[in-house]
């Protein structure tokens, strides 16, 4: 069975959400995140939109057609899907990422949403998965410079 999740990215005065159709509990969530590292302009740089789409370049699958775990496509946002089980909100504090990770309620009137938890996208991967065995540095990715 999946865990689809939703992906926030957000800067200065923009958002761009991502859809992700399996994986997305914590261990995966959060290596999938730092995956589009590879990919974006080199921290402390971080444009919301620019990142959104280093999270799908990452994600999406290779050019030689290798499976990454696909179903990844921007949306319109967190509640677009009537099965997401996590949104992440990725934003750039002091030159690191730090992310949210939020779960919807499902037996709790009012807010439809609560914060599972929080931190700097290190400090979660230590947590969830500290062997980042999803995050690879691959040649043909380098981040970009500048």
């Amino acid at each position: 069975m999946s865990t689809r999740a939703t992906y926030e990215f957000i800067g200065d005065n923009e958002s761009w959400t991502v859809y992700k159709h399996h994986d997305g509990y914590p261990k995966g969530g959060y290596q999938w995140i730092a995956r589009a590292l590879q990919w974006a302009w080199a921290l402390p740089r971080f444009e919301a939109d620019e990142f959104a789409a280093a999270f799908c370049a990452a994600n999406k699958g290779k050019p030689d057609g290798e499976y990454r775990g696909g179903g990844v496509c921007f949306t319109q946002g967190r509640d677009a899907h009537g099965d997401t089980e996590f949104h992440y909100v990725v934003t750039c504090r002091n030159g690191a990422l730090y992310v949210e990770c939020w779960q919807p309620e499902r037996d709790v009137k009012g807010e439809p949403w609560h914060l599972f938890e929080e931190g700097t996208l290190e400090e979660l991967l230590d947590k969830h998965a500290p062997e980042r065995e999803w995050v690879k540095d691959e040649e043909e990715t380098p981040a970009v410079k500048g």
